[in-house]
């Protein structure tokens, strides 16, 4: 008798294993799902966020301007936890992956591992929502200060107390903790290398600028040179060649033959006499016309080559069409060409 009840309560237990089980993989299975839904929001995310790094960080003051350093970290810091989480989830679909593998042996290995890049991922979410209220809470803070009169007393006071409530809240929080608080440390220090690599990625993409060079070429043989670049006039030169590319005639543009028109912008931030200078990272887009006329070179009809040379630094930029000449009108190989750089 006492054997049978034995058996029927080993029995009874492997049931409540085997539920246990099941409702384990139901709920890793689930969240893997929610994971993979997530993956082109969080890309979303992070391209809106990198946008808004853009444009706060290419407003450089010149004097003042604490917020706005204020903000860079603060933008820079939530796309670097961003950037953590979305390696977290890759991570744990990976290890989640290898949990549907049919040949896999060490399912209960697998299963930690999906476990521990989860809560992982929880741990780095929590992170990005309370350095955001944190960073909110002080940017405000930083603007009521630059304030003047009563308001920055209260900015003052604000201060104070956030500061007195953050310090309790974090004292609780890692009290008795220490393991915690050295996971911590280390994901700080993960962040802010992370940081350090999105601020300069940041600052090349805003000081990187392309040029285009375009020309059109006309049947009376007038050619229309147009180049757009940042706010420097690059060496150019025109070259006319022979059918067997022999240099026949050439021609230096200088900047004081071309037409030039100017893009810049300029922000006014506040008319008041403490406000922020700002300058912008972005600089300025040059556009340059100039018109050279083929037919003034007295070519007789026959076959040629045009072609332009730009020297950007080491690189030159060139752009050749093959032209020809029959009785004074000039057809060309493409009427119209463009080169990005």
């Amino acid at each position: 008798m006492s054997k049978q009840k034995k058996q029927k309560k080993q029995k009874k237990n492997n049931v409540l294993q085997s539920m246990e089980n099941t409702c384990d993989d139901t709920k890793r299975n689930s969240r893997a799902v929610a994971m993979i839904s997530m993956i082109s929001i969080f890309f979303t995310v992070t391209a809106i966020m990198f946008n808004l790094g853009k444009n706060i960080i290419s407003n450089w003051p010149i004097n003042g301007g604490t917020l706005y350093y204020f903000l860079w970290v603060i933008i820079v810091v939530e796309i670097s936890i961003f950037l953590l989480i979305i390696g977290d989830v890759f991570i744990f679909l990976y290890y989640e992956f290898r949990r549907y593998d049919l040949c896999q042996k060490n399912i209960l290995d697998l299963d930690e591992k999906t476990d521990r890049w989860y809560t992982n991922l929880l741990f780095d979410y929590i992170i990005f929502i309370g350095s955001s209220l944190l960073g909110i809470i002080l940017a405000g803070c930083i603007y009521i200060l630059n304030d003047t009169g009563w308001i920055r007393v209260v900015g003052y006071i604000e201060g104070v107390v956030i500061l007195i409530v953050f310090l309790v809240v974090i004292g609780t929080f890692f009290k008795d903790k220490k393991e915690l608080v050295w996971k911590t440390v280390k994901k700080i220090g993960i962040i802010m290398i992370i940081a350090v690599s999105v601020f300069f990625t940041i600052l090349i993409a805003l000081v990187s600028t392309d040029g285009t060079l375009s020309c059109s070429f006309k049947s009376d043989g007038t050619v229309i040179i147009e180049n757009a670049k940042d706010d420097t006039f690059n060496d150019a030169n025109i070259i006319i060649m022979d059918s067997s590319e022999h240099k026949i005639y050439e021609k230096k543009i200088a900047k004081d033959d071309t037409l030039i028109a100017i893009e810049a912008l300029k922000k006014n931030m506040s008319d008041t006499e403490n406000s922020p200078e700002f300058q912008s990272l972005s600089g300025e887009m040059q556009h340059w016309k100039y018109l050279f006329g083929i037919n003034t070179v007295g070519l007789s009809d026959g076959e040629y080559y045009f072609l332009i040379n730009i020297s950007e630094g080491n690189t030159t930029i060139q752009i050749k069409n093959m032209f020809q000449v029959q009785e004074g009108v000039y057809f060309y190989a493409k009427d119209s060409l463009k080169k990005k750089y």
